[in-house]
Order: structure tokens, then sequence, then C-alpha cells
């Protein structure tokens, strides 16, 4: 991001406005460099905001090895990021997750190529941005939608800078995973005209990034009836008396992945800016990035089917440790042969192929009339497209002997243990072959029209009056395999010409693998030669197999899983400012009103069966997709206020006091039901039109003590009513077909509860007196957060999603303007993943933390040699069920460097 430098470096002498596009008149530029000078100029916009703001400018970002900017804002109190293979994606403030922030790219609400409204940061190149602010309390001119907070980013506009200035950023990067370099470079060019009415800034930024992952996971414990049985791996002859039904909470599968992923990434901006007068600015620009993922995951598993060899039960229910028998058992104890099937081993590929692409083009217009009276316009259009349909191909054996599991035998993870050799390709039999996936299209139009009078006579300073429209439709169109269970059973033998051995060499240090290779292929092959009609033949249903035109593995369209919701949102705000001798403040009211339509289909179920024990899986037929439509509508009174005292020349005090909300995401809107699972678990899953917006009630204070222009200490405290809060929801319910309960997982209104919390922050850095330790500092952060939540009663023990107790930062820098380094540390408390994880229990992620370091060298005033260092310390992802003892995940992202040379034109 220091490639900004030049268009980027005006110092903050103003409140950040989220929704002004305007340009600011510089009687001279400006320019600054270095961590010093990034950090006074975010700190001096925190001292002049209105509200309880957090900034961060294009220097400092450029000074971390971000990828995106979520890299960075992680440094900012109260905010924690959710990564991707390592790569920030997602951000939570003050404990509340990605779907209750407000994410805003010029003050307009950009759309996204998820499924909810959370917005992918990963989509955006850092190097483009020049400045984000995270709005802790509300204004009313801010677009509604964040109960947690507000983030504006704003790119670069040419008339914040005289002349002509373009800067070239290449550099590499290296993963220590797959230990290969991928190249990368950004450019920007900014112009200005001498009359300064006319400016250009076009900016490209080209990522390119092959990483790994390595991982091990169990997909989600179960309490379901087992086949227990009495005597040993060897036993021969044993009679069925000697198996017995118990029920106990076991892992469904432990799996070993190895992930390899590839990220390109192109995103460019255009920005004109230009002055017809004095008193008029138009502003247009445009944005537009594309991000191509491609990731393969391969995967040695072992399922455990319920029949156990003298399993360990703890008091609790939890099985500790177990045998699991294999062919050779079976075939030893005949009397038992139709009550225990032999041990499951899969080899399984699959990917998870993104094609994002973002869009935005918006123009504004700001009017002078007078010295009191500004008029502003905004108009935009947005979309986003994602396309991600993917294959999940099992092939798979039986064990020869016996499998033994232990929970918590000292290790990383739980110990699994194979005797057989597995990478005997005549073994080798089909199972599941399915491809899914989903479409999504989000486009939004977005106008609003301001006036802003302002007024300089006694305590009243000015009126703030505008109104904002939105029409917004998202759809999400899935397809699936009309068939994915054609060869499955295990009895079809694979073809060994399309297997190749993959060896574990290098995976995680101090995990117990139970084999050293297994088999990966390329998916797509497998399902070209398991749909050729000579092997089709000796499918499980040939009939039924051949009838499907493009194959029973080519996804087709399902109505039940495809969702369009069209959400119009009309906004009216007023705000009025205050101010006295030692005070400022304003107090507004914003009120909004939201017409929302579902479309989507209802699909009968018809049947659902399976052959359990041999194959636990269910198959499920339909009738014929029914169109439903549903709509609602409703409305909102948002009210808030401000109130900044100076306390004394350097110490100011803030209270803020707020209602905001944040509307359902627009999928869980949807009216859909798909259906799945296995013999004692099936599932259905879908959408809820009827679901309510969440509203917070927030109160907050700050307490902000200017050292000097870069030295501060700050303490602010926070508290949230939340109420209509949605939850998803597993409950146990009867489907008539289906001859079980089946675990219905949906988006409910209902639960409540508060947050409250406290902030801590530090800057110090010493100056020109301290004589050779001049140019050293450091930077803290630390957040409390303590909520309850009161949920509905299967899930009364969950707190939020995403929220951590605990959470700090750390960053001690050097910056002599020659020499400038930095090292971050960067730490937050276990969280809930999610109330249900992928069952009925708690899905938690362990305390994380890592290191981050940067290194530049300025040779002169145009050429910087740089070094970055993400994850020194190779930190593990951990994830639990409930408690520590039920292993759900341990994850290897590796570390990543990058290395290159920006080279600045002048």
């Amino acid at each position: 991001m220091a490639a900004l430098t030049p268009m980027a470096a005006m110092a903050q002498t103003a409140a950040p406005d989220a929704t002004s596009t305007d340009a600011a008149e510089p009687a001279t530029e400006v320019i600054v460099t270095g961590i010093r000078a990034s950090l006074r100029n975010s700190l001096q916009a925190k001292r002049t905001a209105e509200a309880v703001v957090d900034s961060v400018t294009a220097e400092d970002a450029g000074k971390f090895p971000d990828t995106n900017i979520s890299e960075s804002l992680q440094r900012v109190p109260g905010v924690a990021i959710q990564r991707n293979a390592g790569e920030g994606q997602f951000v939570s403030v003050r404990g509340l997750g990605p779907e209750f922030n407000n994410v805003l790219v010029n003050g307009r609400t950009i759309p996204t190529d998820n499924q909810g409204r959370e917005f992918s940061f990963d989509v955006l190149s850092a190097d483009l941005i020049s400045r984000a602010d995270v709005y802790k309390t509300s204004l009313p001119e801010l677009p509604e939608g964040g109960i947690g907070a507000t983030i504006n980013i704003q790119t670069a506009r040419p008339l914040d800078t005289r002349g002509t200035h373009a800067s070239v950023n290449v550099f590499g990067s290296y993963d220590s995973l797959t230990k290969d370099y991928s190249p990368n470079m950004s450019g920007i060019f900014s112009y200005a005209n001498p009359s300064h009415n006319f400016g250009v800034v076009a900016s490209l930024s080209y990522t390119d990034r092959e990483s790994k992952q390595n991982s091990v996971q169990t997909d989600v414990w179960v309490s379901r009836p087992a086949t227990v049985i009495t005597g040993s791996e060897s036993s021969v002859g044993l009679p069925a008396s000697a198996a017995t039904t118990q029920t106990f909470l076991m892992p469904s599968n432990l799996g070993f992945h190895q992930q390899d992923a590839s990220r390109k990434r192109v995103v460019g901006n255009l920005t004109l800016q230009f002055k017809p007068n004095d008193d008029w600015l138009i502003t247009i620009d445009s944005l537009y990035s594309r991000l191509d993922q491609k990731m393969t995951d391969s995967i040695y598993s072992a399922y455990f089917n319920p029949a156990f060899i003298n399993p360990v039960i703890a008091s609790d229910g939890t099985v500790q440790s177990f045998t699991r028998p294999g062919t050779t058992f079976v075939a030893n104890n005949p009397a038992l042969a139709s009550q225990v099937g032999a041990s499951q081993n899969d080899n399984i590929v699959t990917t998870n192929n993104r094609l994002a692409n973002t869009y935005v083009f918006g123009v504004n217009s700001k009017w002078t009339v007078s010295d009191t009276l500004k008029v502003e316009g905004d108009l935009s259009f947005s979309r986003a497209t994602g396309t991600g349909v993917n294959p999940y191909i099992v092939i798979g054996e039986q064990s020869v002997n016996g499998q033994t599991f232990a929970l918590n035998a000292g290790g990383k993870t739980p110990i699994l243990t194979i005797p057989d050799t597995v990478t005997d390709p005549s073994l080798m039999r089909s199972h599941w072959s399915g491809i899914s996936g989903s479409s999504v299209n989000d486009n939004i139009l977005d106008g609003r029209l301001e006036a802003k009078w302002t007024h300089h006579k006694g305590f009243f300073n000015g009126l703030t009056v505008g109104i904002d429209y939105s029409d917004r439709e998202k759809t999400d169109a899935y397809s699936s395999s009309p068939y994915g269970c054609a060869y499955c059973g295990y009895h079809y033998p694979a073809n060994p010409a399309l297997l190749q051995v993959q060896s574990f060499n290098n995976f995680i240090s101090g995990v117990q693998v139970p084999v050293a290779a297994h088999f990966t292929y390329d998916p797509n092959a497998v399902v070209a030669w398991l749909q050729d009609p000579s092997n089709l033949a000796h499918s499980n249903d040939p009939a039924t197999a051949l009838s499907f035109a493009g194959g029973p593995l080519t996804p087709v369209p399902q109505p039940s899983g495809t969702i369009d919701v069209t959400e119009k949102v009309t906004s009216a705000y007023v705000d009025s400012n205050w101010s006295g001798d030692n005070w400022s403040g304003n107090v507004g009211l914003r009120y909004v009103s939201v017409k929302s339509q579902s479309i989507g289909y209802g699909t009968p179920l018809l049947t659902a069966i399976t052959n359990y024990p041999a194959d636990s899986n269910y198959q499920y037929t339909y009738g014929t997709p029914t169109r439903l439509t549903s709509s609602n509508s409703y409305s909102d009174l948002l009210p808030s206020a401000n109130l900044k005292i100076s306390l004394t020349e350097d110490m100011l005090l803030r209270f803020g006091a707020s209602r905001t909300l944040t509307r359902p995401t627009l999928t869980d809107l949807g009216i859909s039901n798909t259906y799945g699972g296995y013999y004692g678990a099936p599932t259905s899953s879908g959408g809820n039109p009827d679901l309510l917006s969440m509203h917070s009630n927030n109160y907050d204070v700050s307490w902000e003590w200017y050292l000097s222009k870069i030295n501060y200490l700050a303490v602010a405290a926070f508290h949230k009513d939340v109420t209509d809060f949605i939850e998803t929801t597993t409950v146990l319910q009867t489907e008539p077909v289906i001859p079980e309960k089946v675990y219905d997982t949906r988006p409910r209104n209902g639960a409540k509860g508060t947050i409250n919390g406290y902030e801590v922050s530090a800057q110090y850095a010493l100056n020109e007196t301290a004589g050779w330790a001049s140019g050293f500092g450091v930077s803290a952060n630390y957040t409390h957060v303590d909520a309850t939540a009161v949920r509905s009663d299967a899930a009364d023990k969950c707190g939020y999603d995403g929220l951590s107790p605990d959470s700090y930062n750390l960053a001690g820098f050097y910056d002599n303007g020659t020499l400038q380094t930095r090292i971050a540390y960067n730490w937050r408390s276990a969280f809930l993943v999610n109330c249900f994880g992928s069952g009925v229990l708690p899905r938690n992620r362990a305390a994380y933390g890592q290191v981050d370091a940067s290194l530049r060298y300025n040779i002169n005033d145009r050429i910087q040699l740089y070094l970055d260092g993400v994850n020194l310390t190779d930190s593990l992802v951990k994830e639990y069920e409930v408690d520590t003892t039920h292993f759900l995940l341990l994850e290897q992202d590796g570390r990543r460097i990058n290395f290159g040379v920006r080279y600045k034109f002048q």
C-alpha cells in the first residue's frame, strides 16, 4: 500500500466523512512517509472525528505484510478477522461477526459473491486503498446495517494532490508449505492539471498466490446407537450374542487433508474528478475486481460406522478408544457378519473453486450553493457474481485388518492406527461421486441526495438532511448431480490408471498420520470415466443411471435450493450539529422503510432410503417443484447522538447513544429446503422468509488523552442491548417420509442478550531528544467483551457466534526515515464458530495468535526495498466441539514471505 504514498498522504485535519466524495482543496501538498507519519495521520483522524472512529491510512497499512485491507484492520482495537487458507477474508468488530458489520466503499454498500451480506475483503487489494475508517458509533447519514460497526473504505482521489505522481510495486510471494514463489505487481498513476479543476487516478493490482494447507478434521460428533462387540480383533467364531447395542457420543470420522490452492486476483480502479466551476465538483469512479480461486483438497479419511470392538466410554458418554473390525474379522466370525460392516477407508478429492467478479460504477456531484449550504447527490450501480461448482469424489476400500482409535493419546490430534497397505490400486472401489455448487448474482442500485446547512451563531451549528434509496436483488442458483450414489457401496473397481500416490511428507509436525501415503486423482477425469455407458452398466441401478441425458453425475439445477430475494430500502435522515466553548456534538434520526420479496421453489419429498449398515447415506427422491413467493415489509426509527467534551487541550471525553439494526442476510430469507445426512442423523435445511431485522440499543463512552501528535492513551467502554437476534438453530422434527427424526437447521429469530466491553489502547514513540533511541516506538491495544445471550432451549448454553472475550495487539517499530521495521503480534481468545456446528453441538475455535513483521529500506527518495513476513511462528488453527476433548480441526497454513521493490516516479 505504500505505492499510494504520493496520492493519499494528506494530513487529516477534519473528521472522517463516510458519505462524502468531495476532494480536499490543498494549499500545498504534504507528502508523508514512514511508520511515524502514518500513525500520526490515523491519530489525527481519530482525534478530530465527531464520532468514535478508528482509521487506517494507506501508509500505515503499507507497512504491514498485508494482502488485503482486513489484515490491517485487525490492528484496530476491537477488530478481529477470519482467514481463508491463511489470508484475511472477514472482519468482526467488538465481538460481532462479519454479517453484523456494514462495509462501504466510498460511502456505498458493495455487493458480495457470498451467500450472505458479509463482505469478503479478499476481493480487494490493499495497494488500491487510501484509507479505511471504522465507525464504532452511529451517525444518521451512515447507511444502516451495522450493529457491530460501519467500515468505510476510500480509494484515492486525484484532486487530493497536485501534479503528476506514479509508483510501481513489484514483489514475489513465498509460501513455506508449497516452497514456491509467486509474482505480484501493482501500480498507480495520478494526475491533476495546473488549474486544479481536472484530475484522474488509475490503479491496477495483480496478485498470484500459490498456497498449501494441511489439516486433520472430524466432520461431526454424533450420539447414536452402535454395535458393541465383546472380544478382540483376532477373535474367531464369536457367537451372535457377542454383539450388543449401546448409545454413546462418537466422531463421525478422522480425515487427513492436503489442500493446494491458487489465487489470482486482478483489481483495477479509475477515478475522474472535474470542477466546472469553483463551486461544483463531479467525481466519476469505477472499480473492478476478479478473484479466481482454485482449491483442490486431497483427503484420506476413515469413517466410523457404528460397529466397535471393546470401546472405552467416559462417564459423560464420549467414546475414548475403540477397535474397528476389518474384513478378516468379519470372515472369521460369520455369526456377526449381518451386524458388522468392515471399516471404510476413503480417498476423497474435492475442490473449492471460486470465481468472483465485482463491478462498481458511481457518479457523485457536490455543489456549494453558498458559504452555508452544500448539496450532494450520489448515484451508483454495482454487481457481484460468484460461481463455484465443485466435485466431491470418494474412492475407497474396506480394511483387511482392524483399526484402532484413541481420542486423547497425548498427541496434537486423536491417534488412528491402520496396519493395512492402502496404496494397492487393485483394492480401490468407487463410492459416492457428485458435483454441486452455486451461482450467485448480487445487484445494487443506490441513490442519495443530501443537503448540509451550516450555521455559525450560538450553540446550533447546522443541519444535514438527506434521503437514500437502495434496490438490491440477490439470487443463488444451486445445482447438483441427480444421482450421486450411482456407485455407492464399494462394489465397482476404480480405474487404476487414474490413481496417483500422494505422500504425507512435510505434514503437520507432531501429528501421527496413520498411513505413509494414499491415492489422489483428477476428480473431473474420474467423473468422465464413471459416466461412460460401459461403466454405468455396472452401477447400482443401471436403468436409472443411463436415463439421464447428461449422465447421472452432471449437475442439474435444483429448484429447491435456488433463492431469489429482492429488497427495496428507502431511508430519510436528519442530523443536527451543536457546539460550545469546550464541547461539540450531533443529534439525529434515521427513518428506514423496507420492502422485500422472496421467490423460491418447494419440492415435496417422496422417498428416503438408506442401505444401512452397508451404506449409511440417505437417498432421496422428490416430486415436482412448485414456485413460491413470500413478501414482507417493515419500518424502523434509528435515533443517534454523539457528544465530545474537551476536558483539557489534549484530553477528550466522548459519549454516544444510538439504535442500530442489521437486516437478515439475503439468502437466509430464501424459500428453500434440502435434505441430506445419513442413518442416525438425517438432515434438512433451508431459509426463512419471515425473519425480522435484528436491533441493538448502543451506549458508548470514551476517554482519550493525546500526549503528542503520535503518542496517546485511550479507554473506551460500550454496551449493546440486542433483540430479535437471528440464530441458526437445529431442532429435531418429524418428516412423514423419513423413518427417524430429522435434524432441521435453518435461521430463526428469538435470541436476545447484552454485549458489554471495553478497549484500552496506547501508542508511544521516542522523539529526536532520545538520541540513538529516537525512532523506536510501541503500540498496543486490548479489548474485552462480556456477552450474555438468551437463545432457544436447545441452545441456551451458546453465546454469540464469532465473539472472543479477549483480544489484543502488540507492535514494536523503528523508523529513522531510511530504515523502517515493525514486528506485530495479534491474539484473540477462543470463540464460538457456530452454535450447532455440523450437527447439534457447538463448534468452537481455540485461542489463536500470530506474529507478522515488516522491514523497509529506502535506497533514495524513489526506490524502496521491503521484506514482509506473515505468521512467522507458523501458528495452528484448532477447533473443537463443546470442549477441547471433542476434537474437530487442526489446521496449518504455514508462513508467507513477501519481498520486493517499490519505485516512485516524481
